[in-house]
């Protein structure tokens, strides 16, 4: 293939396949973003690409905070924590911008969560969105 152009439709066609049963539930929940000055990104997100904050996360223990994007109306944001959490990662296609306080290398893991390697080498969490309102909890 390398050099001749994309793929023909039929090898489209031939490479995408019907799921696995086990992921029929599985969605593209969020892609993650390393920031260093979530100021400048979060109005460049919000105010030029017209995303809408749905949900910022502290983790202080652990250094850092999450802000979760999406193409969402404010009025359906939830104002229950809990109920806002699930709703959140609930949601297709966000963006999350992690904000590491003052180290970028920071290794920390948190539980519960797993990766999986795609063919390009990209690392892509797995998780439960009903887990995440469990590890909010103080």
């Amino acid at each position: 293939m390398e050099g001749r152009g994309g793929l023909t439709d039929e090898e489209v066609s031939a490479a995408c396949k019907e799921g696995d049963a086990i992921t029929k539930d599985y969605m593209m929940q969020q892609t993650m973003l390393r920031v260093k000055d979530p100021a400048r990104s979060l109005d460049f997100y919000t105010r030029i690409l017209g995303m809408t904050l749905l949900q910022k996360i502290d983790f202080p223990s652990m250094r850092f905070t999450l802000y979760f994007l999406g193409y969402e109306e404010k009025s359906e944001i939830p104002g229950d924590i809990k109920e806002r959490t699930a709703w959140t990662f609930s949601r297709r296609a966000t963006i999350e911008l992690t904000h590491n306080w003052g180290s970028e290398s920071d290794e920390r893991k948190m539980k519960d969560l797993a990766f999986v390697q795609d063919p390009d080498g990209y690392w892509i969490e797995i998780f439960s969105p009903n887990n995440m309102v469990s590890l909010m909890s103080p």
